[in-house]
C-alpha cells in the first residue's frame, strides 16, 4: 500500500490513516506520531501511534490529508496528558462524518467517480 512519508506531512493536519485502532488522526511531527480517538473496554480517550517510517512501534500509514485541525501544535504536544476533550471531541465528530462516507462506497470505491475511498476527491462537499 502507497502512503505519505513523514517528509510530506503537515504538522496539526487531520489524515486518513491506516493503523491498529483509527482510521484518521492528527499528525504531530515533533513526536512522529498521529493523536487519535481510541476505545478500549468501553472507554473512549485519546492515544498515539506513530508513523509506520519510525524505528518502534510504527502502525501507521497516512494516506491522504483531510484538513488542518483547528488546534495549535503546543496544544496537540500535551493533548494525551491533559486528556483534552474538546480535540477529543474533533476525531469523534470527524469519525462520525466517516461512517457517513462509508455509505458512499462499495468494496473500498467510491460509487460516485469509483476511485478507491482515500483518493476520493468527490466527497467533500456533501458532508
Amino acid at each position: 500500500m502507497k502512503y505519505l512519508k513523514i517528509k510530506d506531512l503537515k504538522d496539526g493536519y487531520l489524515y486518513f490513516i491506516d493503523a491498529r485502532n483509527a482510521k484518521h488522526g492528527i499528525w504531530i511531527s515533533s513526536r512522529s506520531g498521529f493523536l487519535i480517538s481510541r476505545y478500549k473496554f468501553g472507554n473512549n480517550f485519546l492515544f498515539e501511534e506513530y508513523h509506520w517510517d519510525c524505528v518502534a512501534f510504527a502502525t501507521v500509514k497516512p494516506l491522504r490529508e483531510i484538513e488542518k485541525s483547528p488546534f495549535k501544535s503546543e496544544r496537540l504536544d500535551k493533548a494525551m496528558w491533559d486528556e483534552d476533550k474538546e480535540i477529543l471531541d474533533y476525531l469523534n465528530r470527524f469519525g462520525n462524518k466517516y461512517k457517513l462516507l462509508l455509505e458512499k462506497e462499495e468494496n473500498g470505491y467510491c460509487k460516485v467517480c469509483g476511485s478507491v475511498w482515500y483518493n476520493c476527491l468527490c466527497y467533500h462537499e456533501d458532508l
